[in-house]
C-alpha cells in the first residue's frame, strides 16, 4: 500500500505541477483521491464526507472541492496533454486510436447531460450521462488521453439548465456520427500529445449508441 501511495503521489504531482497556487494543486489532489475512495456516489458532497474525519469539516471540504473543479481557472487541456505525453512514453509503437462512448448511470435533473438515453455500457436505455473518449492503444497496453461529456439534444436546447450548470455557449448539439468524421487520420499527429501513429495504425470507432456502425478504418 505504501508503494501505491507513493506512485499515486508522484503521478498526481506530475499532473498538477505548476497549475496555479499550491492550495489549488492540493485541492486537485484531494478531488482525485476522493474519486478513488470507496463509495457509490462520486459527486462533491459525498466525496467531501469521505475525505475528512470530523463531520464538522465536511462543508469546508465541499466548498474547497467545488471551488477547485467548478470555478478555479486552470487548464484541464494541459492536464490531458501531460497525460498523453506520459502515455506516449510508456506505450511506444502506438498501433491505433480508439474512439468510443461510455455511459455512467446517474439520477436527477441537475447534473449536466443526465437524461434517459441508450448506453452501450449498460446495454439498455436508462438515466445516465454519456461521454465520448479517445484512447491510444498498442501491444503494450492502452490509455485514455481525452474524454468529454456528450451534450444530447434535450440538454443542448434547454437554455435554463445550460446556464444553471455552466455549459459553455460554444458547446452545441452534435450527432455522434459527426464526431467520427473528426477522428484522427493515419498521417495526423495526436492533437494532445503530437504523437503520430505509424503507417500501420488504425482508428477504431465503437458503436456509440447505434449512431456509428462498428467500424475499423485506416
Amino acid at each position: 500500500m505504501r508503494q501505491l501511495d507513493r506512485e499515486l503521489s508522484e503521478y498526481l504531482e506530475t499532473m498538477v505541477e505548476g497549475l496555479g497556487r499550491s492550495e489549488r494543486r492540493q485541492a486537485l489532489e484531494l478531488y482525485l483521491t476522493g474519486l478513488l475512495l470507496d463509495g457509490e456516489r462520486e459527486s462533491v458532497e459525498p466525496m467531501a464526507a469521505r475525505l475528512v474525519e470530523d463531520e464538522g469539516q465536511v462543508e469546508a471540504m465541499r466548498q474547497r472541492l467545488r471551488q477547485c473543479v467548478a470555478r478555479a481557472d486552470w487548464s484541464d487541456n494541459e492536464v490531458r496533454r501531460r497525460l498523453a505525453r506520459m502515455l506516449e512514453g510508456e506505450l511506444p509503437g502506438v498501433e491505433a486510436f480508439v474512439i468510443d462512448d461510455t455511459g455512467f448511470p446517474k439520477k436527477g435533473e441537475h447534473s449536466v447531460e443526465v437524461a434517459r438515453q441508450y448506453s452501450g455500457t449498460l446495454g439498455r436505455t436508462d438515466n445516465c450521462q454519456v461521454a465520448v473518449s479517445l484512447h491510444l492503444a498498442g501491444d503494450k497496453g492502452s490509455g485514455c488521453i481525452g474524454m468529454r461529456l456528450y451534450l444530447n439534444e434535450e440538454w443542448a436546447r434547454d437554455g435554463e439548465r445550460r446556464a444553471a450548470t455552466g455549459v459553455p455557449e460554444q458547446v452545441h448539439f452534435e450527432r455522434k456520427s459527426g464526431l467520427e468524421e473528426k477522428r484522427p487520420r493515419r498521417s495526423t499527429p495526436c492533437a494532445r500529445c503530437r504523437a503520430t501513429p505509424n503507417s500501420r495504425s488504425w482508428c477504431i470507432c465503437g458503436s456509440c449508441a447505434g449512431e456509428w456502425n462498428a467500424t475499423t478504418r485506416r
